[in-house]
Parts: structure tokens; C-alpha cells; sequence
């Protein structure tokens, strides 16, 4: 399942940067400077094991610097290029928040509009759509219920959590919490937020997306993992895994198991780039749709949530104003954040399944944009882990 970690800076290997720099917040670095600090930073990540997926910064746009490290992740499937599709996890539920927020806009749904109005059975009849967008709904997980159909071998059938309500109904689960009183991360929201888009919608969510934000925004290299479409990815990273005795293990996809809403998007660093760009320009989403969803969670007490409808809202590693969300699903690992003061968007993609070297190259990245010093790649504990064999 999708990483319910929204703060998480997700990447392993040489992951996937996408950063739109401005403002004075690399003034003191030249263009040529930074794009020399990155390459030799993500150079040295690579020779150190850690690093394997691809890199771009752009500057209000602009590439400054792209390149792409390891391999596929197969075994005679070659190296990787920025043209590569990734797994993003949880970054998936930007896409699933402006599909909410794009039929508001359209007055087919409102924000505190309760669940059950839209989808009938659901048990729960006072939480909202806005609570499931910001995690305060205290909806109880239905994860574990489809984990355990896998390992009991008892799932005859793909799994896309369309059947979402009828489990909660089965299970009458108590709610962790009172509706918006508490921030706990929930995937099973963000399913529930899937079927209520396929509701009013009549298409499949996958469909929808494909016509309200994939298709116009020509992202051509993006889509909803789905049973049957998996070979139409073209140009996919696989999942892989270091083990202790030296060797590589594939760490991919979980067959027969999508969880649309809450993950499953494959996407590529040109493609989070337009996307990152389209969401601020009111093409992906309205300017008031854009407030609502990067406005911090106020709950029952009056507590503020650093998390809005999809995006996670904590600053950055130095401290700047940031809207982010990272994903982490099986080797997958996917970052895209926006320092909204400079101008800078960051995307992270990666397939090797080691998580040590995400933090400290976010932390890399952003001081090397702001001229500052930084601590060198760490070479992780074990040598299995490369990228290359």
C-alpha cells in the first residue's frame, strides 16, 4: 500500500529532482555553478551505491540540469533515461484531490458534502468529503482487510478497492475518531474519494483522470496502473531490492492488487513538471481550488494540520515554505514539492528500494541550490545494494 507518510522525502537511489528554481533564493549561484554541484553530487551518489533513477532541475521552467542513473531494474532491460515511468505512491492523491476539487469546481460535488450522499451504504453519515481530503475524517482502515485476502490467497479477482464501502459496511469498524478531531493518514480516504469521483462521474476513475488531466495536459507518459494496461507503460522503472548476500531481488508490483486513489500512477520527471507548473496556473485546478487545498487542516480543538487536500505542508529542509507529498509503494520511491517563495519544485523517482539516502539528498539538493554546504553521500551498510550488476 501506498506510504502514509506525507512528509516522507522518498528516494533511495538517484531519484527523480525536478526543481523550478527563482527569486533570491540562489543568488548567490550561477546557472552553471548549480547545474555543476548537482551533476557532481548525483555523480558521486551514483558511484556510491545509492543512487539509481533520474534527476531534473529547471529554473521558472528552464532544465538546469537532467540526467538519469542505474538501471530498469531487470536484468537485461539497460539503463534508465528520464523518459523512464516510475511509481509515485502517495504522490498519486494530488491527482485524486484535484479530481474532487475539479467536479466542486464544476458544482457536482461541495467540499462538506457528506460521504453517504454520494456514495450510498457507506456507514458512516457524518463525515465529509473535505475530512477524507485532509485525513481528519477518523475513517476506519480497509487496507488491512485486503491484505489479508493476499496472503490468505483467498483474492479470485484484481483488487481495486472499488468494493470499498461494502467492506467498511461488513466490518462495522468503530471510527478511530470523531469526525475532525484528530489527523491520522488514510489511504482507505483516498479510495473512498476515488468511488465518490466515479459516482457522480459515471466513468471509471481511471478514465477520468485520463480525460480531465492526463489527456489535456499531454502527459502522455502518465497513468492509473490498471489490470490489462500494465504492458502499455511504456519505458517503466521495475522495483528491486538489495538482499544481505550480495544479490538483487525484485521488489516490484504485488499482482492482482491496485488501489486506485490512494496510488498506483506511473509518471515521469517531464510529466511531474507539467503537472507541478499546470497545478499553480489554474489549468489543473482553479486558483480557489488551489487555496483550499494548500490551506493547513484546522481541527475541532483549533489545531492547525501542516496538510491540506493532498499536500503535505511542513517546511522545507532549510526551513522554507513548502507543499510537498512523498510516496513509497514496494522498491518505489517518489517525491514533488514546491518551495512556493523561490519558485522551486522538486520531483523524486526511484526503484531500488532503499529509503537512507532520500532525506539527505533532498537536504543536498536544496542547500546546493541556496550555495550552502552540505554533507556528502553516505555509502549504504550493505554493497547489495547497487544499481548495476
Amino acid at each position: 500500500m501506498p506510504n502514509c507518510t506525507f512528509f516522507a522525502s522518498t528516494l533511495r537511489c538517484c531519484v527523480t529532482f525536478l526543481f523550478v528554481c527563482g527569486g533570491g533564493f540562489h543568488a548567490q549561484a550561477h546557472s552553471s555553478d548549480v547545474t555543476a554541484s548537482l551533476r557532481n553530487y548525483f555523480s558521486q551518489c551514483h558511484a556510491a551505491r545509492v543512487c539509481n533513477g533520474s534527476v531534473l532541475v529547471a529554473r521558472a521552467g528552464k532544465v538546469v540540469y537532467e540526467d538519469a542513473f542505474g538501471d530498469v531494474g531487470i536484468d537485461g532491460q539497460g539503463t534508465l533515461s528520464t523518459a523512464h515511468a516510475f511509481d509515485i505512491g502517495s504522490v498519486s492523491k494530488q491527482f485524486t484531490a484535484a479530481a474532487v476539487l475539479r467536479l466542486v469546481d464544476h458544482g457536482k460535488l461541495r467540499l462538506d458534502d457528506t460521504v453517504d450522499r454520494h456514495l450510498p451504504g457507506f456507514p458512516y453519515p457524518r463525515m465529509t468529503l473535505r475530512q477524507l481530503l485532509n485525513h481528519s475524517a477518523g475513517v476506519p482502515d480497509a487496507m488491512a482487510h485486503y491484505t489479508q485476502l493476499l496472503r490468505s490467497g483467498k483474492a479470485n479477482a484484481p483488487m481495486l478497492g472499488e468494493d470499498v464501502v461494502q467492506v467498511l459496511a461488513a466490518t462495522a469498524a468503530v471510527p478511530k475518531s470523531a469526525p475532525g478531531e484528530r489527523f491520522e493518514y488514510s489511504n482507505t480516504g483516498y479510495l473512498l474519494l476515488a468511488r465518490v469521483v466515479s459516482h457522480v462521474t459515471g466513468l471509471s476513475f481511471a478514465d477520468f483522470l485520463q480525460r480531465e488531466f492526463f489527456g489535456p495536459l499531454r502527459m502522455s507518459n502518465t497513468g492509473l496502473r490498471m489490470p490489462g494496461n500494465e504492458a502499455g507503460i511504456a519505458a517503466r522503472a521495475y522495483g528491486f531490492r538489495g538482499a544481505a548476500d550480495g544479490q538483487r531481488r525484485p521488489y516490484d508490483q504485488i499482482p492482482g492488487f491496485y488501489m486506485q486513489g490512494a496510488g498506483g500512477i506511473y509518471s515521469t520527471v517531464g510529466d511531474l513538471l507539467i503537472w507541478s507548473r499546470a497545478l499553480r496556473s489554474g489549468v489543473a485546478m482553479s486558483a480557489n481550488a488551489w487555496r483550499e487545498a494548500t490551506t493547513p487542516t484546522r481541527l475541532q480543538d483549533g489545531s492547525l494540520v501542516p496538510y491540506g487536500f493532498g499536500f503535505g505542508l511542513r517546511p522545507s529542509a532549510l526551513q522554507q515554505p513548502r507543499i510537498s507529498h512523498g510516496g513509497h509503494w514496494r522498491a518505489f520511491k517518489a517525491e514533488l514539492s514546491h518551495l512556493p517563495a523561490q519558485d522551486i519544485d522538486i520531483v523524486i523517482l526511484s526503484n531500488n528500494g532503499e529509503d537512507k539516502g532520500v532525506d539527505a539528498a533532498s537536504r543536498a539538493v536544496e542547500a546546493i541550490l541556496a550555495s550552502q554546504a552540505y554533507e556528502p553521500v553516505q555509502k549504504p551498510g550493505s554493497k547489495a545494494l547497487s544499481g548495476n550488476k
